[in-house]
């Protein structure tokens, strides 16, 4: 299957992915993706890449840094008395912390991606062993004098010592003696030891060694002799220095050696993520879906489009199957419309499925599990060759003829053109029919009217046609089943400038040598292409609309799972607080009642703040308590007149009608259906329904809060309202995104944030995130 690869430009698209990837281990998990015929494992890889897109619709994804290989390192770790390099352990510090950032992310929405989180679940995090490198490790990778109370002592001799090298040199500078053979007053290290530049003809002025000479000749690097003992001692110390770093790095060594099996696993998963996150960009910027993987060789492509012409703007998608109600499909029409990229479109999504990548496609696409994917399209290897286009071709086409098998998709274009027609149609159809009896599922493109009859002739092979619009000369890309398509040479030929009397001539000849009998068929043809092209265009307007249909109900289900979250979490977030306040409010009254036990004013501004906390706290009580009456009083048996909370539609409604497991509800002027796990008994339906209840509008935090547009007034106001949500729910950190412009606003924003005591920090965005265009605001913890 490989050698068919690059024909597919099945290359290109891994180019595409690897474009999304930054670390080494991910690099190296992309040059190890496979073609599976494992349906489970393709099932498992395309769902777990599914929830990896909805954490990076909804979260910004998992973040990633350019990483180093460590996999030697590791390995050299667990080797008796083996000593890493600073820079070696730095590194595998840095794969640890890009780990452990993105473990901690998916840790925090575990029940919401529970397949992301089961794939890295298993991980031993080494939290002593990072302790420790932050311990010895400045963040530039330097290591700090905190690592040992000898390397404190080490440095601070070796900063003195520095300090009077330099007071010597400078000095000796600015001495009269050599003031004049100066020509910069700079320090330098040459051979590990201090000296100082001067001209050639004035090194004999003074007592020193002469330890080198510029290019030129004309200066010289000299050590005086008032140095000589100073920059002794700092050689020792620099001994000493790398001997005290050799003993921490052995020491380091051998703890990750401990470690690393674990560390091994961690940079595999690692690795593993990031090809996900890769695959999740690369859906969500290419407009992906991930089709069903079904056990029969067949393959059903919806909305489906060529990845690599997304950004043409006049992209057509085609709707395709094989293998389901035929075993081939004959797909004809004019040059340039559409029939080549229909079938590379075919070959490449099918290989990019079974390599668990998303799809140029819909989700309800279906594609099967496919041993052979073979591909003879254009005529690349004829040259290469040195090979006639037909021979080439024929080439090619034997070599498919003796592979295939029942467990093959076979795509050939323009099968046996470039030769005589009427031996090329022989030559094609037998080829199909050996083809057919091989049982391997096929699509062929032609322009030969014997091979379009063997869809006619043979109910193992449908027909197919590309759309030409023949009024304004120009193909439509769309895709027919059903029919068979024109070329429309005369047409096209005409388009691209051949002359209307050669032309006109042309016509002539072919109405002269027209039977009666092809005539016909060609009426035929048309009034049949007419239908299919009906039939086609209803079945795709019934698509959209079952398509649009889920996507609404999609869309509702999302939002009301977000909706339940983020009212579960600001709940449990400000009852937090008020318990806080309440502690505090304790603790308070009883320092007052020592330091000011006569003062009436502070107890009572004390017991009003006790009263006003404990309310709210009563309040919220009931707010929990109604979620989890929503969630835990399914309705069983309804009546019509009763009044049920709608939850997908977060309203309540009243019952018109209950058919089976079916319930028709009036939500205001409209009627829906709905069934009985998305309907909860209402409030007024409840035997306890006298006690308050808490209106469902709670405050709306913006996670990315985008001001553009805004004038600077209404921006601070939101911003400021946000500010307050955010820190009620317990939200610790969330985006401006304010354009960067001449940047009156940004600066109006961030003398704004300045204002708030609650307001840890702010920064701009990651270059790749936004950048200056966008402000990240961080807020106090409790």
């Amino acid at each position: 299957m490989n050698e068919y690869l690059s024909v597919l430009e099945y290359d290109k698209v891994l180019l595409i992915l690897g474009g999304y990837i930054r670390t080494f281990q991910g690099k190296r998990e992309l040059d190890k993706i496979e073609i599976s015929t494992d349906a489970a494992a393709i099932r498992g890889i395309l769902g777990l890449t599914r929830e990896v897109r909805d954490f990076t619709r909804d979260f910004g994804g998992l973040h990633f840094d350019e990483t180093a290989d460590i996999e030697s390192s590791l390995t050299d770790s667990a080797k008796s008395g083996f000593v890493l390099g600073a820079e070696e352990v730095f590194e595998i510090k840095h794969t640890l912390e890009i780990f452990i950032s993105n473990y901690d992310s998916v840790k925090a929405e575990a029940e919401r991606y529970p397949l992301l989180w089961g794939s890295i679940v298993h991980a031993v995090i080494p939290h002593t062993l990072l302790r420790r490198f932050n311990h010895i490790f400045d963040s530039d990778g330097t290591i700090a004098d905190r690592a040992s109370p000898e390397l404190a002592r080490i440095h601070a001799r070796k900063k003195t010592i520095r300090g009077q090298i330099h007071g010597v040199l400078q000095r000796t500078l600015e001495s009269d003696t050599v003031k004049e053979g100066v020509q910069e007053r700079i320090i330098t290290v040459r051979d590990g030891r201090y000296v100082i530049p001067l001209r050639t003809s004035f090194k004999n002025r003074i007592k020193c060694i002469v330890h080198s000479f510029s290019k030129s000749g004309e200066t010289a690097f000299v050590e005086p002799d008032t140095v000589i003992a100073l920059n002794n001692e700092m050689m020792g110390i620099d001994e000493e220095e790398a001997s005290e770093i050799r003993r921490i790095l052995r020491e380091l060594t051998a703890e990750i050696g401990e470690s690393a099996e674990d560390l091994t696993e961690i940079d595999r998963l690692l690795g593993v993520l990031e090809l996900l996150s890769a695959k999740a960009r690369f859906a969500i910027e290419y407009r992906c879906g991930f089709p069903v993987i079904v056990p029969e060789k067949r393959i059903v492509l919806r909305r489906a489009f060529h990845p690599l012409l997304i950004k043409n703007n006049d992209l057509v998608p085609i709707d395709i199957e094989v293998g389901s109600k035929f075993q081939g499909l004959v797909i004809s029409g004019p040059n340039a419309g559409g029939k080549t990229v229909a079938l590379k479109t075919v070959g490449l999504l099918t290989l990019m499925a079974l390599s668990g990548i998303p799809v140029t496609a819909s989700d309800d696409s279906e594609i099967g599990i496919f041993d052979k994917v073979m591909a003879e399209i254009g005529d690349e290897q004829s040259i290469t060759r040195n090979l006639s286009t037909f021979s080439g071709h024929i080439v090619s086409l034997s070599k498919i003829i003796r592979s295939c098998d029942n467990g093959s998709l076979v795509l050939i274009d323009e099968i046996t053109s470039a030769t005589e027609p009427k031996e090329g149609e022989a030559l094609g159809q037998e080829i199909i029919r050996t083809i057919l009896d091989k049982g391997a599922r096929f699509i062929v493109t032609t322009h030969y009217q014997g091979i379009k009859e063997i869809g006619f002739s043979d109910t193992r092979v449908c027909n197919a046609f590309v759309e030409f619009d023949d009024k304004n000369l120009k193909p439509l890309f769309h895709l027919f089943v059903g029919g068979t398509g024109n070329s429309f040479a005369l047409k096209i030929a005409q388009r691209y400038g051949i002359e209307p009397d050669i032309i006109q001539r042309a016509e002539v000849f072919l109405k002269e040598h027209f039977s009666e009998s092809e005539k016909l068929i060609r009426n035929i043809e048309h009034e049949r292409n007419e239908v299919a092209r009906q039939n086609e265009e209803l079945r795709r307007k019934l698509t959209e609309v079952e398509y649009l249909k889920n996507e609404q109900s999609r869309i509702i289900e999302t939002l009301r799972k977000e909706k339940e979250s983020l009212e579960k979490k600001g709940i449990a977030s400000l009852k937090s607080e008020l318990d806080d306040t309440l502690k505090q409010l304790a603790s308070l009254k009883g320092s007052l009642k020592k330091t000011r036990p006569d003062d009436p004013g502070v107890r009572e501004q004390i017991k009003i703040a006790e009263q006003t906390a404990t309310e709210a706290k009563e309040f919220l009580d009931r707010a929990e308590s109604e979620i989890l009456k929503r969630e835990k009083t399914p309705v069983s048996e309804l009546k019509p007149g009763m009044t049920v909370y709608v939850r997908s539609f977060d309203k309540e409604g009243i019952v018109e009608d209950v058919s089976g497991d079916k319930v028709k509800i009036r939500i205001g002027l409209i009627s829906v259906t709905s069934g009985f796990d998305d309907l909860f008994l209402s409030e007024k339906e409840r035997p306890d329904s006298g006690k308050g209840s808490l209106s469902r509008d709670l405050p709306r935090l913006n996670l990315i809060l985008d001001v553009r547009g805004e004038r600077a007034d209404e921006a601070l106001r939101l911003i400021e309202k946000n500010i307050d949500v955010a820190w009620v729910q317990g939200v610790k950190e969330f985006e401006i995104i304010h354009g960067k412009g001449e940047g009156i606003l940004r600066k109006a924003i961030w003398d704004f944030l300045k204002t708030f005591d609650i307001v840890d920090s702010y920064r701009f965005a990651k270059p790749d995130e936004g950048g200056q265009g966008k402000t990240i605001v961080s807020l106090k913890g409790d």
